[in-house]
C-alpha cells in the first residue's frame, strides 16, 4: 500500500475560515475540553501544593533574599548619590555605579520570574530564566574589574549604555521590511533612516567598528577578536562556564533541549515530556541565590568610608544578611527528598 501524502501549509491557516469550514469539530472539541481544561487547572493547583510541600521552606526565603537584595540596593543608591559630587571623578564613578545598579535590577527581575517557574513546576523554565542571571552577574563583574573609573577601561559603562544605538537602523530596516506600521504613515521615513544611520556611523567612528558587533561594548577586552559572551566568562569566570552550557539547552532550540524532554516507560515506549513536575527544582533554587548574590556584590559597598568619621558598616551587614538567606535554603534543599522516579 502507497504511503499517502502529507501536506503542511506554514502560516495558510485562517481562523475564520477554519471556524467556518469546521464549526462542527470545533463546538465537539470544546466540549469534549472543556471537562480536561477543568482537570488540568486541579492538577495545576495540586502540583503546586506538592511543590510547597517539598521546597516550600526553600521558596519562602528566595522572597526573603529578593526583598534583602532590594533593600541593599536601594541603600546603596541613595548613600552613593548622596556623597558623590558635581566633579568628573564623582560623575564617572556614578555612570559606572549606575550601569551596575541596572544589572542588579535585571536579576532582580529575572530571580523573580525563576521563583513563577519553580513555584509551576517549571525546571526547563527555571534555568532559562537563571542564564539571564547568570548573564547578568558575568557582565557586572566585568564592570567591577574593567569598567571602574580607576580602571583598565573605564569607558566600558558608557559603551554599554550606548551599545544599543548602533542597532536602531537594522531595527528600523527590520521594522519596514515586515511590512509593520501604517504605509500611510511609516513609523520610519528616508530621513529617519539617514539619520540613524549617520548615528551608527558616528559610534563606529568613535568606538571602532566593533562596536557595532554583538556584544561590542566589550571589544577592548578581545584585542580583535569577536566579542562574545562565552568570551567574557573566560575572562572572568572560567569556573562558572559549565554553567552557561547547562543553562542553554532550554534557552534554545539546539538538540540539547529536544533531547532533554524524551521520557520512556522502561519498556522502550518514548514520550516528550511537555509538562511540569515537582522534580529537578533543587538546582535552579540553589543556582539563582548564589548569582543574585554575587551579583548585589557589585553594587553594595562593603563599607563607605568617610574622612575623620569611623566607616560604615551597614552595606557589610545587608550582604551578611543576604548570605544568610543563601545560607538557609541550602539548609533547606539538603534535607529535601530525592526527585520522585
Amino acid at each position: 500500500m502507497p504511503s499517502p501524502d502529507f501536506e503542511f501549509h506554514i502560516g495558510a491557516t485562517d481562523p475564520m475560515e477554519s471556524k467556518l469550514a469546521h464549526a462542527g469539530f470545533l463546538a465537539a472539541l470544546r466540549d469534549e475540553q472543556a471537562s480536561a481544561v477543568a482537570e488540568s487547572l486541579q492538577d495545576r493547583d495540586a502540583l503546586r501544593e506538592e511543590i510547597w510541600k517539598r521546597y516550600g521552606p526553600a521558596i519562602e526565603e528566595l522572597y526573603f533574599l529578593r526583598d534583602n537584595v532590594a533593600e541593599a540596593a536601594n541603600w546603596a543608591a541613595q548613600k552613593i548619590d548622596e556623597s558623590l559630587e558635581q566633579t568628573p571623578g564623582d560623575q564617572a564613578f556614578y555612570q559606572f555605579h549606575l550601569v551596575q545598579r541596572g544589572l542588579l535590577a535585571r536579576s532582580l527581575l529575572s530571580l523573580g520570574e525563576t521563583i513563577a517557574m519553580i513555584e509551576a513546576g517549571h525546571s526547563a523554565g527555571a534555568l532559562a530564566c537563571l542564564r539571564t542571571m547568570y548573564e547578568v552577574l558575568i557582565v557586572s563583574i566585568v564592570m567591577a574589574i574593567y569598567g571602574h573609573p580607576d580602571a583598565e577601561h573605564p569607558d566600558l559603562p558608557e559603551r554599554y549604555l550606548m551599545h544599543r544605538e548602533a542597532f536602531y537602523g537594522l531595527f528600523a530596516a527590520d521594522y519596514l521590511g515586515a511590512g509593520l506600521g501604517d504605509p500611510d504613515d511609516p513609523l520610519f521615513d528616508d530621513d529617519d533612516l539617514g539619520r540613524l544611520a549617520v548615528m551608527r556611523s558616528d559610534l563606529v567612528t568613535r568606538f571602532g567598528k566593533d562596536f557595532a558587533r554583538g556584544w561590542g561594548w566589550a571589544a577592548p577586552l578581545f584585542d580583535g577578536r569577536p566579542a562574545s559572551m562565552t568570551g567574557l566568562v573566560q575572562r572572568v569566570a572560567p569556573q562558572l562556564a559549565i554553567l552557561y552550557s547547562m543553562m542553554s539547552a532550554p534557552t534554545h532550540a539546539g538538540s540539547d533541549g529536544w533531547h532533554n524532554l524524551i521520557t520512556e516507560d522502561g519498556l522502550g515506549s518514548r514520550e516528550f515530556k511537555a509538562y511540569p513536575d515537582s522534580g529537578s527544582l533543587g538546582a535552579p533554587i540553589e543556582l539563582s541565590t548564589g548569582f543574585v548574590l554575587l551579583t548585589a556584590e557589585t553594587v553594595v559597598p562593603r563599607s563607605i568610608k568617610f574622612e575623620d568619621a569611623p566607616p560604615d558598616q551597614t552595606g557589610e551587614a545587608f550582604l551578611t544578611a543576604i548570605a544568610d538567606s543563601r545560607r538557609r535554603v541550602s539548609e533547606h534543599l539538603s534535607s529535601v527528598p530525592d526527585d520522585p522516579p
